[in-house]
């Protein structure tokens, strides 16, 4: 799974912890508020992994590895 730009900044495999949209790019970017892969329900929501949170997971990591 890819990681966020803040956790490979801290591993010193990447320049800016920024997200293509210009914000950090945290976990709770991801989710909660980038509205390009906000998750409905948030972060609470993701950790119960039912379906959805599963659609959910499956189409955002594909469609960053295709990047």
């Amino acid at each position: 799974m890819p990681q966020t730009a803040l956790q490979v900044i801290k591993w010193g495999l990447a320049q800016s912890p920024s997200c293509e949209c210009g914000q950090r790019q945290t976990m709770n970017h991801i989710v909660d508020t980038r509205p390009l892969t906000k998750f409905e329900g948030g972060l609470n929501l993701l950790h119960e992994a039912d379906d959805d949170a599963v659609i959910w997971l499956e189409s955002t990591a594909t469609a960053a590895l295709a990047k």
